[in-house]
């Protein structure tokens, strides 16, 4: 339809072919029935159709305003669904939360402990809207007494209701950097289920004792309701924690004291920067650059990581069935190249992240070589992690004395259901961040300014180089002798964020 969007503009009507399914392969019949309705089209509008059925279509959809030459296509070429069924709709509608803390307790069970007069504050970027943690703390007679409280979610998610199921469907939040597609609707994730500032909230606590040693001397997991008295972003605690006398001076003492704890008994921890690029207000790109190891993201970090430590010791001591997660401690064997025999920086990171074995998940508890843990789950993001749910669904049955919901072959079952939804998140996630790189990149070949690029590894047909710019890995044809740590400079031969088209041509080489 073409001016159709005014109402009583003239419209045209085109009578497309008529597809009718065979006993053949769907899915070559779909990629079969594009190509032909997009040539059909483009036919009728008189465009010239070039390149891959996906280019052609794209051409086609942009031509109708559906699409701009900056659409993300990332989420459309895994089939994501933002449409949800409308009985998720009208079940997250019915969940409500009562209005004080008695009436919490008659609904939720007296045995809830109310920790409303704790002063707990949460810490999160400042564009989330998900906040699945909060912290209280205060000095004890004998060292600290710590508070992680999660986001109940378990408590008020029915058990195989629609709801839990449409979280097991897409099984984690997605956050690409023009927009976040939550597991659960956003009514729930980003309002009854967030610990929101001055809100009641149902919670899961872990209340653990620390000595001056910063050694676990009691800790204790409760169902609990607490009200979030501040709302703190990474940028401001950052600057507070320059100030010796803040107040979270002394959490960040903690939090780092206990990942030395981790490090010497193994743990491994490398720099890792990040450059997000999106889209801003203005119809511009903005980037943000994220520093894993800033104070405060470090804080909150090592503080979850004690948090679900505690949980898995405790599933472990009780022998509890849960989703746990391990790791392999790497095996030098394999790797003749010492990462010490790399330069310092982006290529010696590299090489010892590359070391790492992938991350496992079990339904008994198995080490964790980087974090040095002989147990762990993840338990502290139920809002946007199916599995933390759970995670803690397992936890709190049991700690009503109930037998927990799921047995081992259960859990079995959810890590296979999960597995898709997860690989599909995780390719999303990775395609659209490098989409918006490749668009900001665009921008600078339009400035015909040079790139800078840290060699990462030469031992696949292209080198891996990190563009220093974007903290970005990519591959490079390079004709000169590199090896990792070498520095060069390029010049952007042709890029095309569409369709992740980048080719670098080097100009010198600036260190070796």
């Amino acid at each position: 339809r073409r001016n159709g969007h005014r109402r009583g503009a003239a419209t045209r009507r085109w009578h497309l072919p008529v597809f009718s399914m065979s006993t053949r392969s769907v899915g070559r019949a779909r990629l079969r029935d594009a190509k032909e309705v997009a040539d059909f089209c483009g036919e009728k509008l008189k465009l010239e159709l070039r390149g891959s059925r996906e280019q052609r279509m794209a051409t086609l959809l942009q031509a109708a305003h559906v699409l701009t030459p900056h659409t993300n296509l990332a989420f459309a070429r895994k089939r994501y669904s933002w449409a949800r069924p409308r009985a998720v709709h009208e079940a997250s509608a019915r969940l409500t939360l009562p209005n004080t803390v008695d009436e919490i307790k008659r609904e939720f069970g007296a045995q809830r402990v109310d920790l409303t007069h704790l002063h707990t504050f949460t810490i999160d970027d400042v564009s989330t809207q998900d906040m699945d943690d909060a912290i209280s703390f205060e000095r004890s007679r004998d060292g600290f007494s710590l508070g992680i409280h999660i986001s109940d979610v378990a408590s008020l998610l029915p058990l195989n209701s629609v709801l839990e199921q449409e979280a097991l469907r897409r099984g984690t939040s997605i956050y690409a950097p023009e927009r976040t597609a939550n597991m659960l609707p956003d009514t729930l994730a980003e309002n009854l289920f967030s610990l929101r500032e001055g809100q009641l909230r149902l919670t899961m606590s872990c209340l653990i004792e620390l000595n001056q040693r910063l050694e676990i001397s009691k800790a204790a997991i409760v169902p609990s309701i607490i009200k979030v008295a501040r709302r703190y972003n990474y940028a401001e605690v950052d600057e507070m924690l320059y100030k010796a006398d803040s107040e979270l001076h002394t959490l960040y003492n903690i939090s780092s004291g206990l990942e030395a704890i981790r490090i010497e008994n193994g743990a491994f921890r490398a720099g890792k920067r990040e450059i997000i690029v999106g889209p801003s207000p203005d119809g511009g790109l903005r980037l943000v650059e994220i520093d894993e190891n800033s104070p405060a993201r470090s804080t909150v970090s090592e503080l979850m990581v004690l948090a679900n430590r505690v949980l898995a010791d405790y599933g472990a001591r009780h022998r509890l069935p849960l989703i746990y997660r391990g790791q392999t401690a790497p095996d030098p064997s394999e790797h003749s190249e010492s990462a010490h025999d790399i330069p310092e920086g982006p290529a010696q990171d590299y090489s010892m992240r590359s070391r790492l074995k992938k991350s496992f998940t079990s339904v008994t508890p198995a080490r964790h070589a980087s974090l040095a843990l002989d147990a762990y789950i993840q338990a502290t993001s139920p809002i946007r992690r199916y599995a933390d749910i759970v995670n803690q669904r397992q936890l709190l049955a049991h700690l009503a004395g109930q037998t927990p919901p799921h047995s081992a072959e259960d859990l079995e079952k959810i890590i296979e259901a999960l597995s898709e939804p997860l690989a599909v998140a995780q390719s999303i996630s990775k395609e659209s961040k490098r989409f918006w790189l490749l668009r900001y990149i665009e921008h600078l070949q339009s400035k015909n300014e040079l790139l800078t690029g840290v060699v990462l590894r030469t031992d696949l047909r292209h080198p891996l180089v990190e563009i220093r710019e974007l903290v970005m890995p990519t591959l490079a044809k390079i004709e000169v002798p590199v090896k990792p740590g070498d520095v060069l400079q390029f010049r952007i031969q042709r890029v095309d964020a569409r369709n992740d088209i980048l080719r670098l041509e080097v100009v010198q080489k600036l260190s070796a």
